[in-house]
């Protein structure tokens, strides 16, 4: 029974490990891309930067309805010219290839600036700048290659860019990030080569901001990989359970079988010897 325990605790640990390798290495590298997930006002896992910040000059809102995917969406306007957006910080390798789409609604943008964008921070290069979408959601992508000493990047959606401030409205919706092995010819690429370009602050955007969007990414993931662990826990103490009752049944089905065997025998002889009484008082009679 115990190498059975042990054969089936070892199956647990491989799968728990597997699972955990594939949440990790596959899909989405984004947390809350679908903006689902709403602490005061702010999407989890996401941060705000803005860099007029004037009363009024930008709003930030999560909205409902009409979503691309799911229930919410963000929506940003610029009621001036401005550089405004959601970031998120992504963990990343050196010398690997990675693809970020969104999908983008937007109206009454300026014909100046960079529009609405999908980017990484430190880079000029972002997606396709859209002006207008007239009320549909349209599909944007951005690839990004790494250097030596990269481990992550900052993506971001937004209105404006640097030196490249605009106004209007845009909403985002399902943003993602996956890695890729290569990438396709003619595409839009932003190349991150330095170990800090990908995580220095912009020159309006504190460290803290920063730190805050990373430690925001940990728990999201840091509950699925426990959810993970609880369900094999589960599973492994319901097998273990099973295991100690069926050996209960049986050495209980052992005891009484015994039990019932010796009780057997004993009634056999005492039924002998009363026979022999019996025959032994017939004898003296006679």
């Amino acid at each position: 029974m115990i190498r059975k325990l042990s054969v089936l605790f070892c199956v647990i640990i491989y799968i728990t490990l597997s699972l955990t390798n594939y949440i990790y290495a596959e899909g989405n590298l984004i947390t809350n891309g679908s903006f689902e997930e709403v602490q005061d006002g702010v999407p989890v896992g996401w941060s705000i930067y803005t860099y007029h910040k004037d009363e009024g000059a930008s709003e930030f809102k999560v909205e409902s309805g009409e979503a691309c995917d799911g229930n919410n969406y963000v929506t940003i306007v610029n009621n001036v010219q401005n550089d405004s957006r959601y970031i998120q910080t992504v963990s990343a390798q050196p010398n690997k290839n990675y693809k970020l789409s969104c999908y983008i609604k937007c109206e009454n943008i300026s014909d100046s600036g960079n529009g609405a964008i999908l980017s990484v921070e430190g880079q000029v290069t972002g997606s396709k700048p859209l002006k207008n979408t007239d009320g549909l959601w349209e599909y944007v992508e951005l690839y990004v290659k790494t250097m030596e000493g990269v481990y992550s990047f900052n993506v971001t959606v937004g209105v404006g860019g640097y030196g490249a401030e605009s106004s209007g409205k845009a909403s985002f919706d399902n943003v993602t990030v996956e890695e890729i092995d290569t990438i396709p010819d003619a595409a839009i690429v932003a190349i991150v080569e330095s170990p800090n370009q990908d995580n220095s602050p912009s020159n309006n955007q504190s460290e803290s901001d920063i730190d805050n969007s990373e430690s925001e990414n940990k728990p999201a993931k840091n509950r699925t990989i426990w959810i993970i662990l609880a369900i094999c826990i589960l599973v492994t103490a319901a097998a273990i359970y099973n295991t100690f009752k069926s050996s209960s049944s049986k050495e209980s089905s052992k005891t009484t079988d015994s039990t019932s065997s010796t009780s057997d025998n004993e009634h056999s002889e005492d039924s002998e010897e009363v026979k022999e009484s019996e025959e032994k008082s017939n004898d003296s009679g006679e």
